[in-house]
């Protein structure tokens, strides 16, 4: 399985993810996806009620922010259908957003500060409850990191270790949830209906030379 993220952030993070250890290259943290092809089939809202549900829509100012999430494997953008772009969460400092088309589905971010990114995975890999999307972006601010996941609605529960060893229990609202981590090693692990749980460790660090830290 080929895989590769597209980030568009201000710091750069190296981040092991489930079987995933990719490195950062040209000022953008990879974390996890699925190369998509066309092959892929199904429904979105079929195992993310986010893209049954009328809305919340992006706004068209916020639409505008998006951008394309490209699959670096081809450098082509990712197929997205603007139909189904969701308001997942707000926060007061970020919005994000669960995307999806005919090849998959994907997770973007965009901080108030101007920071953030987004990732994409094929709908039979996204769908599986041990293989979702997650990943840590910097929010470009002092907060530091903050993890992002796209779930599928068999995923019931998420727990996050922080750095300093404390436990987090993010709500998971529109098959999405996040929280900042600060900086350092993070642990995840994630629940399924039928009981089954799984888990991933990350690694939340700027890597990135502030003197010539890329823009978003």
């Amino acid at each position: 399985m080929s895989t590769t993220f597209d980030w568009r952030s201000r710091r750069t993070a190296l981040t092991a993810l489930i079987v995933l250890a990719l490195a950062a290259v040209g000022g953008a943290a990879l974390v996890r996806s699925e190369h998509a092809t066309g092959q892929e089939s199904g429904q979105p809202a079929s195992s993310f009620s986010v893209f049954g549900q009328a809305g919340p829509r992006p706004t068209a100012a916020q639409a505008a922010s998006l951008g394309d999430l490209k699959d670096p494997s081809n450098q082509a953008p990712f197929a997205l259908d603007p139909a189904l772009d969701r308001v997942a969460q707000q926060t007061q400092d970020s919005t994000i957003y669960a995307r999806a088309g005919a090849n998959g589905v994907c997770i973007r971010d965009v901080e108030k500060s101007g920071s953030g990114g987004g990732a994409c995975a094929g709908l039979s890999t996204a769908a599986e409850a041990a293989t979702p999307i997650i990943g840590v972006l910097h929010t470009g601010t002092g907060l530091g990191f903050r993890l992002i996941g796209l779930v599928p609605d068999s995923v019931t529960n998420v727990a996050v270790t922080l750095p300093d060893g404390s436990i987090a229990r993010p709500d998971i609202v529109n098959n999405a949830f996040e929280q900042v981590v600060g900086s350092g090693n993070v642990g995840v692990q994630w629940s399924a209906s039928d009981g089954s749980t799984y888990q991933a460790a990350l690694t939340a660090r700027d890597t990135t030379d502030k003197s010539s830290a890329a823009s978003p």
